[in-house]
């Protein structure tokens, strides 16, 4: 499957991260109103939808990039 993610909201405009990583800029008025930045999205002849499995994977990914980040590998600091 290929995702694409908000990068970011401005203007009336999502600017979507592709899988190959280039970015493109799509209305919002063609996506799910409930979207923000972040949001995983794929889609279909439907139009596009939200991922939320793949979306709360990578939020909890890049939770935990950043706590290694940090120090804070998710194990308890003596």
């Amino acid at each position: 499957m290929e995702y694409w993610c908000i990068d970011r909201i401005e203007e009336g405009q999502a600017v979507l991260e592709g899988p190959d990583q280039s970015l493109t800029h799509l209305s919002l008025s063609l996506l799910p109103p409930e979207v923000k930045e972040g949001d995983c999205l794929l889609q279909s002849a439907g139009g596009w939808r939200i991922d939320e499995q793949e979306t709360r994977r990578r939020r909890q990914e890049a939770a935990q990039k950043l706590r290694n980040l940090l120090g804070k590998g998710g194990q308890d600091q003596a």
